[in-house]
């Protein structure tokens, strides 16, 4: 795992976190995670934007996020941290009644792609 929120509808918590992502109107818009063509999602604050990319996935009583490394670059520790931390930051902000827990591995795991591939 890279981050789990459990929850009782998985692919209704990633529709509504993708709305929020890209509505127009101001009032419970996600403002801080960009959404890419793949579906992944990018911290937008510049010191942090295109560090790293988190995949979702829908699996059975849950939504996982996993890492993406930029093309070609690793992602270090802070990174990991700091985008493990503001994910699940926003899913409490946002969706806090719709999840029961929310779980973050300390390091990277088997799913995380945080090394260029060779």
């Amino acid at each position: 795992m890279a981050v789990d929120f459990i929850t009782t509808n998985p692919s209704v918590l990633l529709n509504d976190f993708k709305k929020r992502i890209k509505q127009d109107e101001q009032e419970g818009k996600i403002t801080t995670w960009d959404l890419d063509s793949d579906g992944d999602v990018t911290h937008k604050a510049e010191q942090w934007k295109s560090k790293a990319w988190m995949r979702p996935q829908v699996k059975d009583g849950k939504l996982t996020f996993t890492v993406l490394n930029p093309k070609g670059k690793e992602v270090p520790p802070e990174v990991y941290g700091f985008y493990h931390g503001h994910l699940v930051a926003t899913f409490i902000t946002h969706f806090g009644a719709k999840i029961s827990s929310a779980i973050s591995s300390g390091k990277p795991t088997d799913e995380d792609r945080v090394k260029p591939r060779s």
